[in-house]
């Protein structure tokens, strides 16, 4: 579930993302006229929101927004349908087999990773644990469909 801004707002934004990947401590520093001889507990972090977002994804039981559990399942979900749609075109598997091997697989892997790995407590989603399953379901089952059917083509009818 990607977010579009458009307008003055994404001009705003992306003035702001190049500022703060711009200054560094030192800058910092001088700007709030303590020198550069003072010390400072912490330093300004410069890593911007998306990549400590899937720097996130990677670190187990890391704490979430709603907003970035929503689009980190999601591109988990993407992944995993194109993978499993190349093995289910590769190897000539048709009909409810392979679309019920997306489902238990699929979701699966999912489910696992947000407990597990991602340690998400049960109404996270604003749900149950059936939340989480289903989060991103459609895209992804689109996404399963449409490389299972080109790999199958490309390497069966060749």
């Amino acid at each position: 579930s990607a977010r579009v801004s458009s307008g003055p707002w994404l001009s705003l934004s992306l003035k702001l993302e190049f500022f703060s990947s711009t200054m560094s401590s030192e800058s910092l520093r001088k700007r709030a006229g303590k020198g550069s001889n003072s010390s400072v507990s912490s330093p300004v972090e410069t890593i911007p929101a998306e990549t400590s977002k899937w720097r996130k994804a990677f670190s187990r039981g890391a704490k979430w927004e709603k907003d970035e559990i929503k689009d980190v399942l999601h591109w988990i979900r993407q992944s995993i349908a194109l993978v499993i749609g190349l093995i289910c075109g590769v190897l000539p598997i048709m009909g409810m087999a392979g679309s019920l091997g997306f489902a238990v697989v699929g979701g699966g892997l999912v489910y696992v990773y947000a407990m597990a790995y991602m340690k998400l407590e049960e109404g996270v989603l604003g749900g149950s644990h059936l939340s989480i399953l289903t989060e991103a379901l459609w895209p992804a089952y689109a996404t399963f469909l449409l490389t299972w059917i080109v790999s199958y083509t490309l390497v069966h009818f060749s």
